[in-house]
């Protein structure tokens, strides 16, 4: 049914012209931004991926400023870096979970709940797809940052990543520890709107040699160190 329902998703995308994505898109933020418990962030998270300047691998331009303003204890700046970059784009979700934490730690009990809502909100409709124990039952994610931060709210550090093709469908498959407990644990996220994009990309551009697997964000073996690419 899941799968049904994404495609029939997918198949009303296609059928809307730009315009009107970036329409409905834009007035969904709007609610989103306004606290609007109704909003289908599960529509609206895919619908990202038919627009114009859509990058699965971005990172907000104040992105390392902010995590900078967090180390040092600076909440109120890393408050303010993080709402920057969330007016640039609302569903960066790496904004949103600092913007919580800052929030709460500069007393401020409003926002401290409404990026907390929003960040569940993001978080549930990415483990409501699927268990991510399994390729058929993957966590379903439009962005890279979005597979990072589900294991970071989840308490789990990534220790091996590996990109696996299974017929159309391409994984993001991570080997992740528990920091405490040490258990080790593989997750699957399903990316296939990052694929699709950068598939569009290499037609695109059509580089000599070029292969999918050898793309930012997109890996086929890990690192020894687990460390980031």
């Amino acid at each position: 049914m899941l799968v049904l329902a994404l495609s029939m998703t997918q198949t009303v995308f296609a059928a809307q012209d730009p315009a009107a994505k970036r329409a409905e898109f834009d007035a969904a933020v709007e609610r989103l931004h306004g606290g609007d418990t109704t909003v289908d962030v599960t529509r609206l998270r895919f619908l990202s991926t038919e627009l114009s300047g859509y990058d699965p691998y971005a990172e907000g331009d104040n992105h390392k400023d902010m995590n900078a303003a967090m180390g040092r204890s600076d909440f109120k700046e890393a408050l303010r870096l993080a709402r920057v970059d969330l007016d640039a784009d609302y569903l960066d979700i790496d904004a949103q979970i600092v913007a919580m934490i800052a929030s709460d730690k500069s007393g401020d009990a409003k926002s401290f709940g409404h990026h907390r809502w929003v960040v569940k909100s993001i978080y549930d409709s990415i483990t409501g797809s699927g268990d991510g124990k399994t390729a058929d039952t993957a966590y379903r994610v439009v962005t890279v940052r979005e597979e990072y931060a589900v294991l970071a709210l989840l308490g789990l550090r990534r220790t091996k990543q590996a990109l696996v093709h299974d017929g159309p469908r391409s994984f993001d498959v991570l080997t992740t520890v528990h920091p405490e407990t040490k258990s080790e644990s593989t997750i699957y996220f399903n990316i296939d709107p990052i694929i699709a994009h950068q598939t569009k990309l290499f037609s695109k551009e059509k580089p000599a040699g070029g292969v999918i697997g050898g793309v930012p964000g997109g890996v086929s073996s890990p690192n020894a160190d687990g460390s980031p690419r």
